[in-house]
């Protein structure tokens, strides 16, 4: 305690301090959070195009790696688990379709251990010199296992020429 001239108690206060250490803690767990943020997406973004990889180079234990036990593809208006994509990869498994696939990511948002991410996918196949591009609207639904984002869902919307 202590007295002004008028002899008014006064308790000492760390309010400033306790203000600014509160506002230090805050700041703190914020930045944290936020890096956690982008290593989540850098990550995610990492996951769909490995992804794309293995697919693209009919590659079934690596495409399966990435993807949940209860994975879905909708495309073309049709609903896909993996059983059924690991069937496409295995019937095209000796094609000479070399694919190189580009991203452009518009969005990623992270809830906990649930993910999604929106972007246009364009894909270039190339078959004994005869060259096809490819355009897709995507969304993709990630969910964390073990410690790992893994994909459980794409919805893919092909774009016609005319649409683009």
């Amino acid at each position: 305690m202590r007295y002004n001239k008028n002899n008014d108690i006064h308790l000492n206060s760390n309010k400033p301090m306790l203000i600014k250490t509160t506002l230090i803690l805050l700041l703190t767990c914020f930045q944290i959070s936020m890096a956690q943020t982008t290593k989540d997406s850098l990550s995610i973004i990492e996951v769909l195009k490995k992804d794309y990889e293995a697919f693209g180079s009919y590659d079934i234990e690596k495409h399966r790696s990435y993807l949940t036990n209860d994975y879905i593809l909708i495309e073309n208006g049709e609903i896909w688990n993996l059983n059924q994509e690991i069937d496409y990869l295995k019937k095209h498994k000796n094609s000479k379709t070399k694919r190189v696939d580009a991203f452009t990511i518009s969005d990623v948002k992270i809830f906990d251990n649930i993910a999604y991410v929106v972007y246009n996918l364009y894909s270039t196949k190339t078959n004994e010199g005869t060259i096809k591009k490819f355009h897709w609207l995507e969304s993709t639904v990630f969910r964390k296992v073990n410690g790992n984002w893994k994909i459980a869902l794409i919805h893919s919307t092909k774009i016609s020429k005319k649409e683009e």
